[in-house]
């Protein structure tokens, strides 16, 4: 079988907005810095990318994304697949989260805001996390400054599993 890879390096050039958009197989890798709405209702695949602006799997629906640095809301509004940012989430990382798992490093404020189902690893989350979240979402957390109003969500604080954390 014919294994589809694609490389774009983006390191000498300016950000590209909508890559991976629809992504359903194959592996796509962003070398520097890609725009916004990276690997938007991805459906399969993977997708590997150096730094991103805002929006990262929005909408993402399957498939694996990964990315070091994101700005916010990262895998808003996610149905399912698996996602990681290996360093630094902005604010927001999970908002309207509906399934799928996600594997965060660190976060900015409002993780998993208004999010209502889906599994979140998170070594340390910055404050308000899970703020008007549902019961049927799972976050584990290393470390966080505080739990947000309304906070369903169950939130288990300790070490993460291993086969939790990527670097």
């Amino acid at each position: 079988a014919l294994k589809q890879e694609i490389v774009i390096d983006l390191s000498m050039s300016l950000p590209l907005d909508l890559v991976g958009y629809r992504l359903q197989k194959g592996f796509v890798k962003i070398i520097g810095n890609a725009g916004n709405y990276v690997g938007r209702e991805m459906s399969g695949g993977k997708l590997q990318v150096d730094s991103v602006g805002d929006h990262l799997g929005n909408r993402m629906k399957g498939g694996e994304l990964t990315s070091y640095v994101v700005g916010d809301r990262a895998f808003q509004n996610m149905e399912g697949g698996e996602g990681y940012v290996l360093n630094f989430a902005g604010d927001r990382a999970g908002f309207g989260m509906k399934g799928g798992t996600l594997h965060l490093n660190k976060t900015g404020q409002r993780a998993c805001n208004r999010a209502v189902g889906g599994m979140v690893y998170i070594r340390k989350a910055g404050n308000r996390l899970g703020e008007n979240s549902e019961k049927d979402l799972t976050i584990f957390v290393e470390e966080m400054e505080n739990k947000g109003s309304q906070c369903k969500a169950k939130i288990v604080v300790g070490p993460l599993p291993e086969k939790e954390v990527k670097s």
